[in-house]
């Protein structure tokens, strides 16, 4: 998840850098079409509140 986080925050040729906000939405619109719907649910946690409270 972090690479795709990496690459939507990332300037790239064909396209501008989305910012922290715009890219955990796109993930998070992502989620179940592209992405694994778990995965993501944790990524958004660490990505928005730190360490999850259970171990991983």
């Amino acid at each position: 998840m972090a690479d795709v986080y990496d690459a939507l925050t990332s300037e790239r040729p064909y396209r501008r850098s989305l910012q922290r906000g715009e890219a955990l939405h796109w993930i998070e619109a992502a989620a179940e079409r592209l992405l694994d719907a778990g995965i993501v649910s944790v990524f958004l946690r660490l990505a928005t509140d730190g360490c999850p409270d259970a171990p991983l």
